[in-house]
C-alpha cells in the first residue's frame, strides 16, 4: 500500500487529501482519495501520477466527514475523475453510504470503517487491521486530553484500538504519526478515560 498527502506544502488552508493506491497498480487494487480538501491543485498532481494499465485515476473516494476543508472541490474531483463516493449516510454528496464496522477495499489493503463518535455524527475513520494503519479524519484518536468530554461510545473506539498495536495515524490535518502511534493511542485513551472519571 502507497500512501501520498497531495496537500502537503499547500498555500490553501486544506484538510490532508491522501490518495491511497495499491504497491503494485494491480487490476483489482483500488485507487482511493480519503478526502478531498479546498485546494485544486491536487488534480494536476493526481494526473501526474501512475495508476496502472487500463486503470482510472481514482476510483472512489471516501470522505471522513462534511466540514468544508475536507469536501469542498468534490464537484471539480467528480467532473474530472467520476469516482464513487463513500462517506456517512448523513452526507448528501455521497453516492453509496458507510456503515460502522463495514469492510472496504483500499489501495490493495482490506479496511474497517469506524465510526468513533466525535467531531460530529458523520466523522468516520478507516482501520487496515493487516498494517496497523488508520486515517482518522478530526477525530482525536492520538490527542485526547483531561479537559476534554468524550461520549462512551468514543471511549469503546479508542479502547478497541488500544488492542490493535496502530503502527500508523493517518489524520485530517498536521503530519502522520509514524512511531510510537500505539503508545500515542494509549496516553490519549487514559486522559479520556480520566474525564468521564471526573464527570460521574
Amino acid at each position: 500500500m502507497r500512501i501520498h498527502n497531495l496537500t502537503f506544502g499547500s498555500k490553501d488552508y486544506s484538510c490532508n487529501v491522501y490518495l491511497v493506491q495499491g504497491d503494485w497498480d494491480t487490476v483489482s487494487d483500488v485507487n482511493t482519495l480519503i478526502d478531498v480538501g479546498t485546494d485544486v491543485a491536487i488534480i494536476p498532481r493526481i494526473k501526474a501520477r501512475l495508476s496502472g494499465i487500463g486503470k482510472k485515476k481514482i476510483d472512489q473516494v471516501l470522505l471522513t466527514h462534511g466540514d468544508y476543508d475536507h469536501v469542498q472541490i468534490l464537484p471539480d474531483i467528480k467532473a474530472v475523475f467520476n469516482p464513487v463516493v463513500y462517506g456517512s449516510n448523513q452526507l448528501m454528496q455521497v453516492d453509496k453510504a458507510l456503515e460502522n464496522g463495514q469492510s472496504i477495499r483500499i489501495g490493495d489493503k482490506i479496511f474497517k470503517v469506524v465510526h468513533p463518535d466525535i467531531h460530529g455524527s458523520d466523522s468516520l475513520c478507516f482501520l487496515c487491521q493487516e498494517e496497523a494503519v488508520i486515517f482518522t479524519g478530526d477525530a482525536p484518536i492520538h490527542r485526547c486530553h483531561e479537559k476534554g468530554y468524550y461520549s462512551d461510545k468514543f471511549l469503546n473506539v479508542l479502547e478497541m484500538l488500544t488492542h490493535n498495536n496502530i503502527k500508523e495515524i493517518y489524520p485530517g490535518h498536521g503530519p502522520p504519526v509514524l512511531r510510537d502511534a500505539s503508545k500515542m493511542i494509549m496516553d490519549s485513551f487514559i486522559k479520556a478515560k480520566k474525564t468521564k472519571k471526573r464527570s460521574i
